[in-house]
């Protein structure tokens, strides 16, 4: 009876589903409802109407599942998935794609994207889906990843990253012709400098004929950031937004981390979208990427985080449903046993899949053509709790050859065919012996084409990844797993081996050979006991710590000297001299750079305990003397180097009496270039004696810092440098000392021809040596001191901007800053707009803040309020308080820190202000407290605009007081203007003509004063300086009202408010217009 029950409803269920097939059913949905009707155990039973229709929408969604088309699929294996497909991570994906759209659409700087989690739990997979998305929208995509093997390869992650790019990118002649042209066109020649980091560029921009300028190890790391930003912009155009994805970065090296926040905070490039994913169960409170992170959010940028868990019940089961291609109904059971053993872990959940298929517990049957697993069984077997203990159980499966290939590529990471073509040998040479004792590596050899059959047999297990140049682990996992199948005892041979290798058949040039060999035998200095070897692997550290100083990588340049001194012995300075010195040397410059001071001054202290000669000590006692001036401990810095140079032979005195000393140095100098010719000057021999040229150095580093310490003695170091070329001969330093000297000539001296004359001078020499790093300072002192007497002030405004450029180039921060806030002040100076003016000094702010120059940015907060105040932006205009700054605050950190220069500048822009709104008495007082006659260098334009507007306030109190003190102070700025303008008209001689007018005034000459008030007002805009004009009209309305004619004077002052409009003093424009109605 039940056998004909059985019989009557399997016709029924074949009628059924064959009148879905006449209703023309999708035969996906035909099945489903046939596997409905044909369940005979509960547990494939539906629950509810819900379920029903969630299998219906997936198999409808998925058209085909049951017909098993892989068809846009991705092999795992024996299971196949969809390879856009997301299990609960629509929302993340979500995310992703809205920052990506932001790019570019806003005043924000770039879009940074942070995706956490733990390792398997599907952070690059989930960013690599979506990495389609942003390529389909227009996107270039660049992705590197960081080894947790090769955490001492400066930059690894960066440059695999740049390196794929560059491959990319000669496959489309077009794209490589348009951005080669706008590297050349960003970059310039500095593209040298990128070259040197990452080598496949020189494929795509041509380097042969230039040369990389030799600068110090801060100034190259800060070169590389500003260079790096410059190359990112030129392949950013704003119709391809660029998005660098960096995976792992708990392993990033720190200057990799530098390099990220350098990127996301550039301001001149919203078109860039970092995304960088890490550990976070590895990353705590103070390790280096959440300082960076710190750093970056500090800075008003904001970071989007992602969490990327573990997968629910319901996303194990759905994933699960999609490998093995049958409804999520069924697979239940198979899920829930799974998800129990991995938690949901997306790695753990596939290679667990993958576990219990190759051990026969999950098979098809083609009998009953379905899936069949049985749930206790697979409960019952003892497969491992982690991916690591699982993945290391199917390396040991896998052919002999194949495990060893895979312990060889676990202790190198990723690895390029270059580099396994110096472990691998040309022909098998089984049974050679190794120069290791391992008995495990006795008989093991890697044949070339062999070792290449056990990696493609590792890729085709989903072990190993090809990138094209060449293999990886598809997960750090699987590296790990490889590498722990090395016994904890064999693991240094391993190391030892592989990097005898690379030494043996590679010429070890300092690239990524080098690292990686270095790396190799670091791992394995027990092993080593042979004195030469030993020594041989302190000079290979040796290599690596100055090749990562040049690549601006302090952090691997510190581990490889430090390492590199741990392998010598006490006797190292007896008889590993030179190795031993220079290890010492280098690393006491990295821990300078790395801000460690006083890890520095005990190295330092070994090097001039320890160091045969002076000469020897000569590079250690540059790095202190650096390390002092960037601590702000100028006084100590200036003592030191006086030492120094005692010792080389040049001793300068700094006595009480300086006064009588600079004089007798200046006239002695003077006499010494009597009557000799620029040309004579440079056919002078090149300085050959080493002391001297290092004398020159020092000095050079001296003069800059004694300038803010102690003018005088600046003074006499740059003489001194005119001296020693004149007896020594010339070098690139020389062009330094004519410039200071120059200076010192136009500023102290009033020789503005013979200061004009040497600043040119110092130009030519830098030309004749190609002494690029000493550029932008020359241009500097030579546009602040000395070229506005000579030449139009509106002249040195693009000479400022590309000085600014190449300090930034050279690495030279705080010069570039001091040349920035030259820039910003002599635009203010020349008549730009006000509004203009003042971005470029906020812009210019938030750039020294990015670059800790707090120095400059008391002074950028100064000159940025009194242009509000100008402009409108401040409660009360005679007051520096507002938006950039609190007077107060400032006045009194300028006093308690003796920054007198800084009150000095505060007291001369209040000075301006009160002269501007009419407070003559005010104004009267604020320019006694702004005069400091102490100092020796003054900027020229700067130094006129004083005695100006100390001549316009003694004039405008003599007309009211008819005080002969006064009308004195008055003729004396007067005589002063009118020296200057004899040399320089352009810029003085509308000066010197609103003086005479003033005069003429209180001297009662109102025909003289009427004329010579139109004529400054005429030359003032002929001559561009439209703000001046602006106080010319104001001044010539205010003596047409004082003598009574209201036309004249309505006329004069209505074209002053129109000027002061045009300047963009809004404020000073309205306060006229209420003042003096017209």
């Amino acid at each position: 009876m039940d056998q004909c029950v059985g019989i009557t409803q399997d016709r029924l269920l074949r009628y059924d589903l064959c009148c879905l097939f006449r209703y023309r059913v999708p035969p996906c949905v035909s099945t489903l409802v046939f596997n409905l009707l044909e369940a005979k155990e509960e547990k494939y039973y539906y629950n509810s109407a819900s379920e029903v229709e969630r299998d219906l929408s997936i198999i409808l969604a998925d058209h085909g599942r049951s017909q098993r088309d892989t068809k846009g699929r991705r092999k795992m294996g024996p299971f196949t998935i969809q390879g856009d497909k997301l299990y609960g991570r629509a929302n993340h994906r979500k995310t992703i794609l809205d920052a990506y759209k932001r790019v570019g659409q806003s005043e924000m700087l770039s879009e940074v994207m942070m995706v956490s989690g733990y390792a398997g739990a599907g952070k690059s997979a989930l960013v690599r889906k979506v990495k389609k998305d942003m390529i389909d929208k227009g996107a270039s995509f660049l992705e590197g990843k960081f080894d947790n093997f090769r955490q001492m390869e400066p930059l690894s992650a960066i440059i695999a990253a740049l390196s794929n790019f560059c491959d990319e990118l000669i496959k489309d002649i077009k794209q490589l012709e348009q951005t080669s042209a706008a590297i050349r066109e960003k970059v310039g020649s500095e593209a040298r400098v990128l070259v040197s980091f990452i080598p496949r560029l020189a494929n795509i921009i041509d380097t042969s004929e230039t040369e990389v300028v030799n600068v110090g190890a801060r100034e190259a790391q800060n070169r590389f950031k500003f260079v790096f930003r410059l190359f990112i912009r030129a392949i950013t155009p704003p119709a391809k937004p660029l998005v660098l994805f960096l995976d792992d970065l708990q392993w990033a090296d720190q200057f990799s981390l530098e390099i990220i926040e350098s990127l996301v905070t550039d301001t001149e490039n919203k078109f860039f979208f970092f995304i960088g994913s890490y550990r976070d169960n590895e990353i705590n409170e103070g390790h280096p990427v959440s300082n960076v992170l710190s750093n970056i959010e500090s800075k008003q940028l904001s970071i989007r985080n992602i969490k990327v868990g573990n997968f629910s019940r319901e996303e194990t089961n759905a994933m699960i449903s999609d490998l093995i291609q049958i409804t999520p109904c069924l697979t239940q059971s198979l899920s829930s046993s799974i998800y129990r053993k991995t938690s949901g872990n997306a790695l753990f959940v596939i290679q667990f899949l993958m576990t219990i298929y190759s051990e026969g517990l999950l098979y098809y049957s083609l009998e009953s053509k379905e899936w069949r697993w049985d749930v206790s069984l697979i409960e019952a077997k003892n497969i491992p709790d982690s991916t690591i203990e699982l993945m290391s159980r199917k390396i040991l499966q896998l052919p002999k050859e194949t495990q060893n290939a895979l312990r060889l590529i676990s202790c190198l990471g990723s690895c390029e065919h270059s580099l396994l073509s110096l472990i691998t040998t040309e022909h098998d040479s089984s049974g050679r012996k190794t120069d290791s004792a391992s008995d495990e590596l006795q008989n093991i050899t890697f044949e070339h084409s062999s070792l290449m059959k056990s990696l493609e047999n590792a890729i085709n297990e989903g072990l190993l990844d090809h990138t094209g140049t060449g293999y990886k682990f598809s997960h750090d996992l699987f590296q790990f797993a490889a590498y722990s199948l090395i016994p904890q005892s064999q693991r240094d041979r391993w190391h030892l081996w592989i990097g005898n290798q690379i030494l043996r058949n590679g010429s070890i040039s300092p690239g990524k050979a080098l690292f990686l060999a270095v790396g190799q035998l670091n791992k394995a200095t027990m092993l080593i006991k042979d004195t030469d070897q030993i020594v041989q692997l302190a000079k290979l550290n040796l290599q690596a710590g100055r090749k990562s100083l040049s690549l601006a990588a302090f952090e691997p340049a510190s581990f490889y000297l430090k390492t590199g001194m741990g392998l010598l012995n006490e006797k190292c300075w007896v008889v590993q001299y030179e190795i031993c010195l220079q290890l010492h040397e280098f690393y006491a410059e990295a821990q300078y750079c790395s801000g460690r001071f006083e890890e520095m001054n005990k190295i330092l202290c070994k090097i001039f305990n320890a160091a045969r000669s002076f000469d020897d000590k000569l590079r250690a006692y540059f790095t202190f003397i650096e390390a002092l001036g960037a601590q702000g401990k100028l006084s100590e810095a200036l003592e030191v180097g006086l030492y120094v140079l005692s010792q080389l032979g040049e001793s300068i005195s700094m006595t009480s009496n300086t006064n009588s000393i600079l004089t007798e140095e200046v006239t002695k100098t003077g006499k010494m270039l009597e009557g000799k010719t620029d040309a004579e000057i440079l056919a002078l021999k090149e300085m050959d004696n080493f002391q001297k040229i290092a004398a020159m150095r020092f000095l050079v580093t001296l003069s800059a810092y004694a300038y803010f310490a102690n003018q005088d003695l600046s003074a006499l170091l740059s003489c001194r440098m005119i001296q020693m070329t004149l007896i020594y001969g010339v070098c690139k330093h020389s062009a330094i000392g004519f410039v200071a000297y120059g200076s010192l000539l136009s500023c102290a001296y009033n020789d503005i021809s013979g200061g004009y004359r040497f600043g040119q001078l110092s130009i030519t020499l830098l030309k004749k040596f190609k002494a690029a790093e000493h550029m932008a300072r020359i241009i500097h002192i030579s546009c602040s001191m000395i070229n506005s007497y000579v030449e139009h002030h509106h002249a040195s405004l693009q000479a400022i901007k590309e000085a600014h450029t190449t300090a930034m180039k050279c690495g030279d921060i705080q010069l570039a800053m001091g040349v920035a806030t030259q820039y910003c002040v002599h635009s203010f100076q020349c008549g730009v707009n006000l509004s203009t003016v003042e971005k470029m000094l906020r812009e210019c702010g938030q750039k020294m803040k990015e670059n800790k120059q707090h120095f400059y940015v008391s002074y950028i907060m100064v000159y940025r309020q009194f242009v509000l105040n100008l402009i409108g932006h401040s409660d009360d205009p005679l007051q520096l308080t507002g938006e950039a700054m609190d007077q107060e605050s400032v006045m009194k950190f300028a006093i308690e820190n003796k920054r007198s220069s800084l009150i000095k500048t505060i007291n001369e822009f209040r000075c301006l202000l009160a002269y501007i709104f009419g407070e003559y008495t005010l104004a009267s007082q604020l320019i006694r407290e702004s005069d400091d006659d102490n100092l020796l260098y003054r900027p020229a334009f700067s130094t006129c605009t004083t005695i100006f507007i100390e001549g316009l306030i003694s004039s405008a109190i003599a007309c009211k007081t008819n005080v002969i003190e006064w009308k004195k102070k008055a003729f004396v700025s007067i005589e002063k203007i009118r020296y200057v303008s004899q040399h320089a008209p352009s810029n003085y001689q509308h000066m010197l003509v609103l003086l005479q007018a003033e005069s003429s005034v209180f001297l009662g000459d109102n025909v003289k004063a009427a004329e010579r008030y139109d004529n400054a007002i005429r030359t003032a805009g002929e001559d561009g300086f439209i703000h001046n004009q602006a106080i010319a009209f104001e001044r010539a309305g205010m003596f047409y009202l004082e003598q009574g004619n209201a036309a004249k004077a309505s006329h004069y002052y209505g074209q002053a408010h129109d000027a002061y409009l045009k300047w963009g003093a809004k404020c000073k424009a309205d306060h006229l217009r209420l003042r003096y109605p017209f």
